[in-house]
C-alpha cells in the first residue's frame, strides 16, 4: 500500500497492532542498525495517511511485544519486555539490554506509564525479547510465552492487569433514568 502524509522511518523488529476503530495500524519501536526508536506512528488505512503521535514513549525498545486491548472506558496499548536502552550521547552507543518491565500506554490520552509487577506471588519474568503474549479476557491477564535471553526460553507467565483494563462491561443506561431510591423498583440496565 503506498502512503501519503508523514512517512514512517525504516525499521524492524517492532509491533504493529490493530486499534479500537478497526481501519488504524498503530506502530511502536523498533529499529534499523543506526537507530532505535521509540516513537508511536498511527497508519489510517482509509486515508493512506501515516500520523506520528506527540507521546514518544521514555525508552526505545525493539523486539518487545505488545497487545492493545480494550478497556473500560479507554482503550490500552501493552508493551512488554524487548531489548531497550536510554541513549546518552556522552558514552558509545550499544545495542540494547533484555528488558521484562510492561509499559501502558492509554490511547486516548496519549499518555505513557509503567507497570508495577507483583513479584511476591510467583515472581517476575526473566528479562527477555522476541516473546509471544496474548490477552486471555476471561481472567483479565497477559500471558506470555518464551522468547530470547541468551537462550531460548520455553516458559509461561501469566500477569494480572485486570486492575487496569477493568471490567468487561459497562453500564451505558438504566430505565427508568428516574424513580425513588428506596428499593425495590425494577430496572433494566
Amino acid at each position: 500500500m503506498v502512503s501519503s502524509g508523514g512517512k514512517l522511518s525504516e525499521r524492524c523488529s517492532h509491533t504493529a497492532n490493530l486499534m479500537h476503530d478497526g481501519k488504524s495500524i498503530m506502530v511502536y519501536g523498533g529499529w534499523n542498525n543506526k537507530v532505535m526508536f521509540s516513537d508511536v506512528c498511527i497508519l489510517d488505512t482509509e486515508k493512506r495517511e501515516w500520523l506520528e503521535v506527540e507521546a514518544a514513549s521514555q525508552l526505545a525498545k525493539y523486539n518487545h511485544s505488545s497487545l492493545m486491548i480494550e478497556a473500560i472506558p479507554h482503550w490500552r496499548f501493552f508493551v512488554f519486555g524487548g531489548s531497550e536502552l536510554e541513549f546518552n550521547e556522552s558514552e558509545k552507543r550499544e545495542y540494547g539490554k533484555y528488558s521484562n518491565n510492561v509499559l501502558l500506554y492509554t490511547v486516548e490520552n496519549e499518555s505513557w506509564s509503567d507497570v508495577l509487577l507483583d513479584d511476591t506471588k510467583d515472581g517476575v519474568p526473566e528479562r527477555r525479547n522476541s516473546s509471544a503474549i496474548m490477552y486471555d479476557i476471561k481472567k483479565r491477564r497477559m500471558v506470555v510465552y518464551g522468547g530470547y535471553s541468551n537462550e531460548w526460553l520455553d516458559d509461561m507467565w501469566a500477569l494480572d492487569v485486570s486492575q487496569i483494563v477493568g471490567p468487561s462491561y459497562s453500564i451505558e443506561r438504566i430505565e427508568p433514568a428516574r424513580g425513588p431510591i428506596s428499593g425495590k423498583i425494577p430496572v433494566i440496565v
